[in-house]
């Protein structure tokens, strides 16, 4: 219907990236359709890339107007190095199953880092390609899912993965590698960035906190020292030729933009309130950042001390800001006394209680926070109630709430939710028998909420979500299974605490109807978690209905599926949901 198709048509712009001269900044946008590459050159935009497949990361080069970025086939991942350079078009790596994440241009221009699972598919090593020959070579071979951050005198820096929360840094050359700052308890860094004289590094980490601060890094020194600090988490990290560093803060889900100058206090810079997804410094020292408000989709954003100025003007598809629904944050108390964080957002119209539906957060080390979601505006302005938890193991309040989730402690974390849906009635601000929502581990909660407290839901919509930690993990692609087995539990040591909460083997508790949605391609939940779950209930006689897409794979890049899709969810949620209401 038209107005399902406004508000899931609204696109979005982000990841700016300046040419070498700054005359221009690149940036992706899925303005026609799916994420492409758009560049803005003297207050016009035009679109770089005419494919059917989504662009999913971008980086300029530092010496001409080469642009090097990544794309996959489908959603599957296994993205391809592309470069487009004097209008022409040429793969670097990839194309051969491989999965290649971008790095870093060296200074030169002349050679890009990146990481490739070409040798091993469940590991990745740093290559460098040289972009005039295409001839590449292997400078670290690693032995997990690691990153390129920065390219220093020094070698190239690189992020390795212990876990989400537990990562290593890796100084790589032709010479040989050395684990840059060693430490024996869990520690993250991230955001690493070389100082202008190559000195040192700046980061945002972790390392001995509760919370993430800003910290440098003396490379000759080899000492680490905090340069800001706070009860939130530093966020991005990003150094300009001049020295200049600006960083976020992530203060209750909102993002704060501070820029310092080496030697004096981090300077506040006002920015709309929202959420700073990426960041990009000029070579003349100019500060591009893309944020998304709860009420505005993501845009390029041109900063200084003083203000923000918007470059893009994403289209909002005629809605205005009255439609559309702020969040207000609460915190409700949980069954052992944990105060757990929730944005809720109300309609435009109507008075509680409100048909609610709870929408729940991937990860499970993520954060729910007040960005635009298409989906939520939508369900807020069809008249619905939409309450957006932090639970215990999510991210943003500090490392102790992040690990209060871990392995055999996942009950209690669904505990928070069935507690939210009881306080938000007892409040009186939903109607019983809520909704819920949720995507990837947000699909799993989803599911094991149905099965584990059924008495409370009225109809569920489950998208890329996990049916059985146990397939999950024995499916899942080889490259990850490690990671997500530091924070699910492992299959060898753990396998009865998996199935005890894989909702798959409780199936015979679910009564609430029950939409699946997901990609054919997904290298990370398999569709088979779908399928699965879809027979098992059809076999038992319950309501399920299921959307696979060809095209896809883990969540929706193609604005023409998730038209379809979550209008599909939308009309699920009113027939079930508001139905079942008893004030409706």
């Amino acid at each position: 219907e038209f107005t399902a198709r406004r508000f899931l048509s609204v696109r979005s712009a982000y990841n700016p990236s300046f040419s070498y001269d700054g005359s221009k900044l690149v940036f992706i946008s899925d303005i026609s359709g799916v994420p492409q590459l758009w560049v803005y050159e003297k207050d016009v935009i035009d679109q770089l890339t005419p494919f059917d497949d989504r662009v999913a990361a971008v980086r300029c080069s530092p010496c001409d107007d080469s642009i090097a970025f990544t794309m996959d086939r489908g959603g599957d991942e296994r993205f391809q190095l592309l470069l487009l350079r004097d209008g022409g078009l040429t793969r670097l790596a990839g194309g051969d199953g491989s999965i290649n994440y971008l790095g870093v241009w060296s200074p030169e221009g002349d050679r890009i880092a990146y990481t490739s699972n070409t040798r091993d598919v469940r590991v990745f090593d740093l290559h460098i390609v040289d972009v005039g020959t295409g001839t590449s070579e292997v400078w670290y071979n690693g032995c997990s899912m690691c990153f390129a951050e920065t390219w220093t005198r020094a070698g190239i820096v690189v992020n390795e993965l212990e876990s989400s929360l537990n990562t290593n840094l890796i100084l790589a050359s032709r010479k040989g590698a050395e684990v840059l700052i060693p430490h024996s308890d869990e520690a993250l860094f991230r955001c690493v960035r070389s100082d202008p004289s190559g000195k040192g590094l700046y980061m945002a980490t972790n390392l001995g906190r509760e919370f993430t601060g800003l910290a440098y890094y003396d490379l000759a020194r080899k000492s680490l020292k905090f340069l800001y600090e706070s009860r939130w988490d530093v966020e991005l990290v990003e150094v300009s030729g001049r020295g200049t560093v600006a960083f976020t803060v992530n203060v209750d889900g909102y993002s704060k933009l501070f820029l310092y100058e080496p030697g004096d206090r981090p300077v506040e810079v006002r920015i709309p309130e929202g959420v700073v997804n990426a960041m990009a410094w000029s070579p003349d020292g100019r500060l591009a950042i893309s944020l998304s408000t709860p009420t505005s989709p993501s845009n390029i954003y041109m900063v200084d001390v003083e203000k923000a100025v918007q470059l893009t003007r994403m289209p909002m598809m005629g809605l205005k800001r009255q439609q559309l629904s702020t969040p207000k944050l609460f915190r409700y108390c949980s069954f052992d006394g944990l105060e757990v964080p929730v944005l809720a957002y109300k309609p435009p119209t109507g008075k509680p209680p409100y048909p609610t539906i709870i929408w729940v957060h991937g990860g499970p080390e993520a954060q729910a926070r007040p960005s635009f979601n298409p989906l939520v505006q939508l369900l807020a302005y069809r008249g619905f109630m939409v309450l957006a938890p932090n639970v215990r193991g999510s991210t943003g309040y500090g490392r102790t709430y992040v690990h209060m989730d871990d392995v055999e402690k996942r009950f209690n974390a669904l505990r928070d939710v069935y507690e939210l849906a009881k306080w938000a009635v007892e409040e009186g601000m939903a109607r019983p028998k809520l909704g819920i929502i949720g995507a990837s581990y947000g699909g799993y909660t989803v599911l094991a909420c149905l099965a584990f407290f059924p008495e409370m839901w009225a109809a569920g919509v489950d998208i890329v979500g996990i049916a059985s930690l146990v397939t999950f993990l024995k499916n899942t692609g080889p490259w990850r299974r490690r990671i997500r087995e530091r924070e699910y539990g492992s299959l060898e040591e753990d396998l009865e605490v998996l199935e005890k909460l894989s909702p798959l083997n409780h199936v015979d508790r679910i009564r609430a109807p029950l939409l699946v949605i997901h990609g054919r391609n997904d290298p990370r939940v398999p569709v088979t978690e779908a399928l699965q779950i879809v027979e098992a209930l059809k076999s038992r006689g319950r309501i399920v209905e299921a959307l696979i897409f060809d095209d896809e794979g883990h969540g929706l890049s193609k604005i023409r599926n998730r038209v379809r899709a979550y209008t599909a969810a939308l009309h699920f949620l009113e027939k079930h949901v508001k139905r079942t209401s008893p004030s409706s």
